[in-house]
């Protein structure tokens, strides 16, 4: 069994900083990326310009709504194609 067999990480993380602000931790059967996203989204204070970098796991409808209403908080989302 491996590491991310049991459970998964999601965190905000600062580049010019250098530290992270927001981590979620969820259990195998409990692992949901777009409502830890969006739990992050909600709990962080974006007063200033913001970018999440997230991967093919978080894309939806919810999401892009959650960033449409959080003032200074844009994203870059990979979006899964039929082969991946």
């Amino acid at each position: 069994m491996q590491w991310s067999d049991l459970f998964n990480l999601n965190v905000t993380y600062d580049l010019l900083n250098k530290t992270y602000t927001k981590a979620i931790l969820q259990a195998k059967g409990e692992i949901n990326e777009r409502r830890a996203l969006i739990d992050m989204l909600k709990s962080e204070e974006h007063t200033e310009k913001t970018l999440y970098i997230c991967d093919r796991g978080y894309p939806s409808w919810n999401v892009f709504t959650h960033f449409k209403y959080t003032e200074n908080a844009d994203f870059l989302i990979r979006y899964p194609n039929e082969r991946s």
